[in-house]
């Protein structure tokens, strides 16, 4: 019985006939019980290792609603600002997530520096764990897209003040009770000594600016 040809193998693509390595280290065409068959090696990029302190979740099970806010990332160097360097765009949203009843806050990194920012931020959040600043649940990493995602759905200051702006006395209320707690998540950063006072978390959507 006459053995198939390479157009006639099933899965055989042209794009990657071309030898990488594989099982026969050093070989080209060679014949196997009367068949011919061609070493062919695919090269799978394997999802970056975060770690595993939390769960990663399919980029697909995550449904983006709106969007909170847009903070754009640069590379500093010597302590100068380059707007036009290498850097990347980070996107808050709120969004539903495959497998959970409420809704929780997404922050998307896209960009040249994308993985490196995203690394750097699920750094920061594992080294912190406070009611008042937010806690990661999960990630996830698709191609150049990589996400974190954030227990709660999380609401603007701004926005949220706004709501009440009718009521001078739930305003001041509101302002009270917000920088009490932005207060609170700075004494606690200030106790473990894991950042400078005013370095900026990702949640000012949470509190007002206020610095303690």
């Amino acid at each position: 019985m006459e053995a198939p040809s390479e157009a006639e193998l099933p899965g055989h693509d042209s794009e990657f006939s071309s030898y990488g390595g594989g099982i026969f280290p050093g070989s080209h065409h060679f014949t196997v019980a009367g068949g011919i068959f061609k070493n062919i090696t695919k090269n799978y990029v394997s999802a970056p290792e975060v770690p595993p302190d939390f769960r990663m979740i399919p980029m697909g099970d995550i449904d983006l609603q709106r969007q909170i806010r847009m903070d754009e990332l640069r590379v500093k160097n010597s302590d100068v600002l380059f707007p036009r360097g290498r850097g990347c765009v980070r996107r808050m949203y709120s969004a539903k997530v495959e497998g959970r009843k409420s809704d929780m806050t997404v922050a998307v990194y896209e960009g040249e520096t994308a993985e490196e920012e995203w690394r750097r931020d699920i750094a920061k959040y594992l080294a912190v764990r406070h009611p008042h600043i937010l806690q990661v649940c999960g990630a996830a990493s698709s191609g150049r897209i990589h996400a974190t995602l954030f227990h709660g759905d999380l609401i603007p200051y701004n926005q949220f003040l706004d709501l009440y702006r009718h009521s001078p006395v739930l305003t001041a209320y509101i302002r009270g009770y917000t920088t009490t707690q932005y207060c609170e998540a700075w004494s606690y950063i200030k106790d473990i000594q894991q950042f400078p006072r005013r370095v900026r978390l990702l949640d000012p959507t949470v509190v007002g600016p206020a610095m303690c």
